[in-house]
């Protein structure tokens, strides 16, 4: 059994890092935190006969969801996941004296650059699946979607590291669709 197999090589490389360890008996206090270490380990061998678009389709469904709603905290400052006394929402201070009528998006996070960080690093992935030949185009048109919600996401999210993160990876998967216009548009940057 494959699933038996994981976790025990997990079990085997805490026991081997406790007899290494200076204190032989700390390894096996920390596996009470340290099991999620084991979860990429499952994963693999769960995910091992999962259909890769069906996995795909669902994970950018909940990256569209996660998006939609840091966008809807971006205009009205909702926390529909959190009690009233812990919401998390913060308004957007710009250093002026007036009241700014936006909020940081957090999505389901607790901090808005995670939120964005965590865009950022799904957006990237979205938008390769656009050029996806394999992709029938429905498939491609709903993924360009997906792609342009992500982005307002990250504009919501008030992060300028990520809206300079999100500007290198259109940079890069751009150059990848054609390095001569890019190199065009570079020239034209830099001069201009």
């Amino acid at each position: 059994n494959p699933l038996l197999w994981s976790i025990l090589f997990f079990m085997a490389a805490a026991v081997l890092s406790g007899l290494l360890n200076a204190y032989e008996t700390e390894h096996l206090m920390a596996l009470r935190t340290n099991w999620r270490l084991l979860l990429p380990l499952l994963l693999a061998v769960i995910l091992a006969d999962i259909d890769e678009e069906q996995l795909l389709s669902v994970f950018f469904g909940f990256v569209m969801l996660i998006s939609i709603y840091g966008i809807i905290q971006y205009f009205t400052g909702a926390d529909w996941l959190r009690p009233e006394g812990q919401q998390l929402t913060t308004p957007f201070s710009s250093g002026t004296s007036t009241e700014s009528p936006v909020f940081h998006g957090k999505g389901n996070f607790s901090h808005h650059l995670t939120y964005g960080g965590f865009l950022l690093l799904c957006f990237p992935l979205v938008c390769s699946f656009i050029f996806c030949k394999g992709w029938s185009p429905f498939a491609r048109l709903v993924t360009a979607i997906i792609a342009v919600v992500v982005l307002l996401g990250i504009g919501a999210s008030l992060g300028r590291s990520i809206w300079l993160g999100t500007a290198v990876a259109i940079t890069i998967l751009l150059f990848r669709l054609s390095p001569k216009l890019m190199l065009a548009f570079s020239i034209l940057v830099i001069a201009g």
